[in-house]
């Protein structure tokens, strides 16, 4: 296994936790001479070998690797800083990919992070500058036009210049051309968390002078912006006025205009998590917001709102409606967004998407914002959808009222829906949500029935049984579920369908919530060239076989022999998980009492792919399901030790 370890920008013990316990496992250690700090090879073990990289050629340098995986070793290559940052490492690790080498990465902290730390500056302070650009100049390593020190020059953000100090003349140039006025603050930070550290504070105009006077030709960063200044606004973040998540301010007499408006409590006594933003979420791919306008003024706001939510990594687009296209906009987009946002009265918005509402499980979040900035209303899937969430965060960037209007929410109760978002567990069957917030509304306490153990302090609402006939919520990752011993349906049957024959139902009280936990690992293991379609069944016979339901899929594994094998993957198009493979050494040292083949060691190095993969990736978790040998697949499931979380 070769591992990528960033050492940090000097001082030995700013290597991470990690990297340093790597380090001291390691058989071969490659290290960047030329910056990393010659105290972290006192880490290593004695049998270590050593090499320098900055005698090095890259193809030295993986042939090292191919050695050291060829004897299964454990292999360092160490890195100055954080290896992402000007570390040349995705020619590596191509290389190691064409090769068939496994390899991780291990972050560190880069010299950008120990300049500021040793000045005590921030890069992003409130109306100075929130953003931070991480450049050099070009030298013998050209840099793209577009990306050249006087364009960047011209957005006056926080700036910081690497492997740039021994052309220093050239960088003063070309910020003093890109519009950097003379006067703007700069460092000159060399050596920095090394005991040679030493800072020079200067102007842009006086950065070639300083770096003359102070002999500083290599082995510094520059640091340029007003964030080196002594002028900036106070942080929302703590301001007594300013409400969030976790904090509510004293709700003045009335709502004045630009008045904060009280925070919803989003804990209860017990409750240990809050609502997570909108955008954690949302699945794993990108959520994607879709704004629409209908003035000037509305699409100027409708810009602001498509820069914060692509700040979050989301997908956005903003459009002014034009005449006559508001119902064609609404039925393009409502299918296809995670969100909907109309930038106008809210009576526009119901009128518009009032003929594709289907239920709060499938709809997308909806709301209105008043074109002024000052209200934004959710309108549709508060919970589920996270509207609710999402109206209170772009409240607080547009400084705007969020007007929830959810019972519990205003009430500051607890939530199954927005409980059941918080986590990524699934609600069975969505309809009968409305008892239980009626119940909890109605001030009566609401009875749980978990096949996990519960994690944290219950919400004052709710109470834990034993007896599944009496729970209101049962949360499981069974089909049908119920104590052991009981049987259910395929996975793939409808969850209100009548039992097998022969098959009972658990005593369930009517209407009881279903509470779904993804919680079981697929392991896989398959002959190559094996069908989609055979990986695809083999898992369905599986799940059957011990009730499970297949929202509860958390993961499939397998060996890394199989990590490009196409069946296995065409399959997963239609289960969607997570996939990770594992050497068979890995695999090996999984412990546990497992099904031995001959044949299957003979061809992977592993005796049993399907449990050990199962078992490894669920955490060494419980092995339900052997393997079950299908048509050229074999598989196997295992449940992952988990705790149902409050």
């Amino acid at each position: 296994m070769i591992y990528f370890i960033g050492a940090g920008p000097g001082a030995p013990d700013l290597i991470s936790l990690r990297g340093a316990k790597l380090l001291s496992q390691a058989d071969v250690c490659i290290y960047a001479g030329s910056l990393v700090n010659p105290e972290l090879l006192d880490l290593c073990p004695p049998h270590c070998q050593i090499y320098n990289s900055a005698t090095m050629t890259l193809e030295e340098v993986v042939e090292r690797m191919q050695e050291a995986a060829d004897q299964d070793a454990l292999c360092v290559r160490l890195h100055t800083g954080d290896p992402s940052l000007y570390g040349a490492i995705r020619e590596q690790i191509d290389q190691l990919k064409a090769q068939g080498i496994p390899f991780a990465v291990c972050p560190g902290i880069s010299s950008f992070s120990a300049a500021a730390a040793a000045l005590g500056v921030e890069y992003t302070l409130p109306e100075v500058s929130q953003s931070l650009i991480i450049s050099r100049i070009a030298g013998r390593t050209p840099v793209p036009e577009k990306e050249s020190l006087n364009l960047l020059a011209q957005h006056q953000t926080s700036l910081v210049i690497f492997l740039s100090a021994g052309h220093i003349d050239r960088v003063q140039a070309e910020l003093l051309a890109g519009g950097y006025p003379p006067e703007t603050p700069a460092v000159l930070a060399y050596k920095v968390s090394w005991p040679e550290e030493k800072t020079f504070a200067c102007t842009v105009a006086t950065l070639t002078e300083t770096a003359a006077r102070e002999g500083i030709e290599n082995f510094a960063l520059i640091l340029v912006g007003n964030f080196l200044a002594h002028d900036y606004a106070r942080s929302k973040l703590y301001d007594p006025d300013f409400a969030t998540s976790f904090r509510q301010v004293v709700a003045p007499s009335s709502f004045e205009q630009g008045s904060s408006r009280p925070g919803p409590n989003f804990f209860e006594q017990g409750s240990s998590r809050p609502c997570p933003s909108f955008f954690e979420a949302s699945p794993s791919i990108a959520p994607q917001v879709s704004i629409i306008s209908f003035s000037e003024q509305g699409q100027f706001l409708a810009n602001q709102i498509v820069s914060w939510v692509e700040g979050h990594g989301a997908i956005a687009q903003a459009q002014r409606c034009p005449e006559g296209g508001l119902q064609a906009w609404t039925a393009e987009h409502f299918a296809q967004s995670s969100a909907l946002i109309y930038v106008g009265a809210t009576g526009i918005a119901v009128r518009a998407i009032s003929p594709y509402l289907h239920s709060k499980t499938l709809d997308p979040a909806v709301l209105a914002v008043d074109e002024t900035g000052q209200f934004v209303v959710p309108l549709v899937s508060g919970h589920l959808g996270g509207a609710n969430q999402l109206a209170e965060e772009l409240a607080a960037v547009l400084e705007a009222m969020a007007v929830v209007t959810t019972a519990t929410d205003r009430r500051q109760l607890w939530a199954v829906d927005n409980w059941t978002r918080a986590h990524g567990y699934h609600i069975l069957n969505p309809e009968d949500i409305k008892r239980v917030s009626s119940q909890i509304l109605a001030g009566k306490a609401v009875k749980i029935y978990s096949d996990f153990p519960i994690k944290g302090n219950l919400p004052l609402c709710l109470t834990e049984t034993k007896d599944l006939s009496e729970a209101d919520i049962y949360a499981s990752w069974k089909h049908t579920g119920g104590p052991a011993g009981a049987f259910g349906l395929p996975a793939s049957a409808c969850p209100c369908a009548p039992a097998k024959e022969g098959r009972s139902q658990p005593p369930m009280k009517p209407h009881c919530l279903r509470i779904l936990v993804p919680s079981v690992v697929v392991g896989v293991g398959c002959q190559k060239g094996v069908p989609a379609a055979l990986v695809s069944q083999a898992i369905e016979q599986a799940i059957d076989r011990v009730d499970c339901n297949s929202l509860a899929l958390c993961g499939l594994a397998s060996i890394d022999l199989k990590a490009q094998e196409a069946g296995i993957l065409e399959a997963n198009e239609f289960w969607n998980l997570p996939y990770v493979t594992f050497t068979a050494a890995q695999l090996k040292n999984v412990p546990g009492d497992f099904h031995h083949s001959d044949f299957v060691e003979k061809i992977t190095g592993v005796d049993n792919v399907a449990e050990r993969a199962a078992v490894l990736a669920a955490n060494q978790g419980q092995l339900i399901q052997p393997r079950l040998v299908g048509e050229g697949v074999t598989v196997a499931l295992a449940l992952k030790k988990v705790a149902l979380a409050f």
